[in-house]
């Protein structure tokens, strides 16, 4: 996939270009990115970067929006993806739920040995990934791209 393809998610529904919304659940073909965004709190952008899925989360990720997040995740691991950058730079906030979704991937990939990184993480993100101990438990990088090249 070229690393600039995107779609759009929505939740459990995909916006490709001005198609109306889809009453069955988006599926996440490996060759492409997506994109999820209803105007509602949460904002997901997908790609493939240098053997890495990287997933661009914005706005709020709470126990309403974790589910679209996992779903995401769960795609892209069911067609085999073992490596993720999660890129936290324009997230405002993350409950709970929304860790239980990371972890739960991560469990998975190291069945497979795979990885997440956690990229951009800043103020209140930051601070209960901190609290929470997860800063201790996956790689953070100040950026994608020194996650992309961690030598």
């Amino acid at each position: 996939m070229d690393s600039g393809t995107l779609s759009r998610h929505t939740r459990g529904r995909v916006h490709r270009d001005r198609m109306p919304f889809r009453d069955e659940p988006f599926k996440v073909p490996g060759s492409r990115g997506f994109r999820l965004h209803d105007g509602g709190p949460m904002e997901i952008d997908t790609r493939r970067e240098k053997e890495a899925v990287v997933v661009s989360v914005r706005g709020r990720m709470d126990a309403l929006c974790a589910p679209d997040f996992d779903r995401i995740l769960e795609s892209f691991l069911a067609q085999g993806a073992n490596r993720f950058i999660i890129d936290f730079g324009a997230l405002e906030y993350i409950s709970s739920a929304g860790l239980q979704c990371i972890l739960a991937a991560a469990r998975q990939l190291e069945e497979g040995k795979g990885e997440i990184s956690l990229a951009d993480l800043k103020g209140p993100v930051r601070e209960v990934f901190e609290i929470s101990g997860f800063d201790t438990l996956f790689p953070i990088y100040d950026t994608v791209e020194a996650a992309l090249n961690p030598d």
